[in-house]
């Protein structure tokens, strides 16, 4: 028997834990079966009867496997299978390219603007009904994207509904979730999405009420922190809410008052999730870049944001890492993502870039090499990425990444998953 490739081993006072990154099993070995561990897996000793009893266990869990298998290249060749999978499939649909705020720093600037039509509605419904019955899905989850969602509420509404009667009267299994600025929630809302299958909505802050209004306005250029707080108590018992917050040097600080606001006005079911603001190769100067945490410098700063919040009671914000078999919609055979005008495209940073859809009137043969690159494509691994322990939860980064500048960067997680999973324990271990 060997370790698995994808056990990580992180001390504690008392002993051990040891992570799995495929499985995301946890366990605590005390200091004496620390010991016993270390003896099997580096074959200083022949085991002893509670030797040979540890190693049954162990490997019953993944934490060992036989010698002869080769887990990575298993590994890639799952991943392969899901990627063409039919029982599961994932469809973003982005109703509007719109939006009702008017960000200092919006992305989005220079994308083609338009709203989906009724008729162009019911052709995406039809489309995905067609393909469910066809190739026999089992599981949809419908992802909700813009521009602004909700400018478009009468379509979303529409087609959020049909799908949604559709797999309760085909016995499909179905989720839908939303990225939103939240502006436009209200009560109504959120129980029709709390009453169709909604499962996560997603909203933005980027720092306290001061920061994020200076940042985040209206057209008329009023702040909108009060208003997204409000609309997201709606959620409260109905859909799970997660409070996305954009980092960089000169915002940091503000985040703790974020964490402290929402922990002192008991807010503590929110989950918070910290991202580093990215900027491009080449797209700023330099005084801007020396604003951006690099990835690994980032790492100690989410660990921290997350030990913070828990200590505050916000227990929610930190998991156990989990595998991400399907985490991109792009190298997903059976995926479909839709602009306003059903028109399909690969990634969500491109909705509204005509030319990367698969429009011939835009068309300029990007669709077709995004095509062979993204579905074609056996792995997005690199060498290095062969003996790295955490490769189940990247698989390689980000494929649009490595098109882009031939690398996807190595996640935070390859520099904090020792602290997030102590973290974890630290609150969960009397429920394992």
């Amino acid at each position: 028997m060997k370790k698995s490739a994808f056990t990580i081993e992180i001390p504690t006072d008392n002993g051990m834990l040891l992570f799995n990154t495929l499985n995301t099993g946890l366990v605590h070995l005390d200091e004496h079966e620390k010991i016993s561990y270390f003896s099997l897996v580096e074959n200083t000793h022949e085991p002893t009867a509670e030797g040979i009893s540890l190693i049954t266990q162990l490997s019953n869990l993944g934490y060992l496997v036989k010698d002869d298998v080769d887990e990575f290249s298993d590994l890639v060749e799952k991943y392969w299978a899901f990627r063409n999978t039919s029982s599961y499939i994932r469809a973003v649909i982005a109703p509007t390219t719109l939006c009702n705020l008017r960000c200092s720093y919006c992305y989005e600037q220079g994308t083609h603007r338009s709203n989906m039509s009724m008729d162009t509605c019911t052709r995406i419904i039809d489309q995905l009904c067609n393909k469910i019955m066809k190739d026999g899905v089992k599981h949809l989850s419908l992802i909700w994207y813009g521009g602004e969602p909700l400018v478009n509420w009468e379509i979303l509404e529409y087609l959020q509904n049909s799908i949604y009667d559709f797999c309760s009267n085909n016995s499909i299994e179905f989720d839908a979730s939303i990225v939103t600025n939240g502006v436009l929630l209200d009560e109504q809302k959120i129980d029709f999405m709390a009453r169709t299958g909604f499962k996560l909505l997603q909203v933005t802050l980027d720092g306290d009420k001061d920061i994020h209004n200076n940042v985040r306005y209206t057209r008329n250029g009023e702040g909108t922190f009060d208003t997204i707080i409000k609309n997201i108590d709606y959620c409260r018992n109905k859909i799970k809410t997660v409070v996305r917050i954009n980092i960089n040097k000169a915002n940091i600080h503000s985040v703790y008052r974020v964490i402290d606001f929402f922990a002192e006005s008991g807010r503590l079911e929110f989950e918070f999730r910290f991202a580093p603001i990215i900027i491009e190769p080449d797209s700023i100067g330099e005084s801007e870049r020396s604003l951006c945490y690099t990835l690994q410098e980032f790492a100690k700063v989410e660990s921290d944001l997350i030990n913070y919040a828990v200590r505050l009671g916000m227990i929610n914000c930190v998991s156990l890492p989990t595998p991400k078999f399907g985490f991109c919609e792009a190298v997903s055979r059976n995926s479909l993502l839709f602009d306003p005008d059903g028109d399909y495209f690969f990634c969500w940073e491109d909705v509204g870039r005509k030319e990367l859809t698969n429009n011939p009137s835009y068309n300029s043969g990007k669709y077709e090499r995004l095509y062979d690159f993204f579905v074609n494509s056996h792995s997005f691994h690199r060498a290095e990425c062969v003996s790295c322990n955490i490769f189940p939860q990247c698989l390689g980064g980000c494929p649009r990444k490595q098109i882009e500048y031939g690398k996807a960067p190595c996640p935070c997680l390859r520099y904090n998953i020792k602290d997030l999973v102590k973290t974890y324990y630290a609150v969960h271990k009397n429920d394992l």
